[in-house]
């Protein structure tokens, strides 16, 4: 039996590319660093620790904060992903809801509030090394077992590393489709 379903934000329930790529592309240039959103797109889904100051050098701390500051501004551009919304729906007040996300919290607590979304619990990737690390914790906060636990996310990375811990597995397609 499901006792806790375990929503990811980027890509499930809301699409932030857009948002995100912009508010890099600005801060970036800021530092005077030339950045497109193409070199953006490859790294959807990772950490910034993952790509970020590779690219940034010297001036990584600095863009990300910055990157974080000009995402504000760039809420318009975040649309919400219907598939993701509507499975947050079918649990909300059924299941015990978790986030588990890499979104930075200032970020994906903006997006939660404009789409009116509440979760029980909510882990940040941040404070995790990995995915495995995260869904570990989270299944031993909630003390529950990995296959009383659904993860509802976009990413193959993450849905393989949930379905070897033995959680069950559900996957949303990015942009509505």
């Amino acid at each position: 039996m499901i006792k806790a379903v375990i929503f990811d934000l980027d890509g499930t329930l809301a699409d932030t590319t857009k948002a995100n790529a912009l508010a890099y592309v600005k801060a970036f240039q800021e530092h005077g660093i030339k950045f497109s959103p193409k070199n953006y797109y490859p790294h959807l889904g990772k950490k910034w620790n993952q790509w970020g100051p590779k690219l940034a050098g010297s001036h990584a701390k600095a863009i990300h904060k910055l990157k974080t500051k000009l995402y504000s501004q760039m809420l318009d551009k975040v649309k919400p992903i219907l598939n993701g919304i509507s499975q947050w729906q079918k649990y909300k007040g059924k299941k015990t809801l978790v986030l588990a996300t890499n979104a930075s919290p200032e970020c994906a607590q903006k997006v939660l509030k404009k789409f009116n979304l509440s979760f029980d619990y909510q882990f940040y990737g941040k404070d995790y090394p990995s995915s495995k690390i995260m869904f570990k914790k989270t299944i031993a906060s909630l003390k529950i077992k990995p296959s009383e636990a659904l993860l509802i996310d976009d990413s193959p990375e993450r849905l393989k590393v949930a379905t070897f811990l033995g959680m069950r597995v559900q996957a949303i397609k990015r942009n509505n489709q």
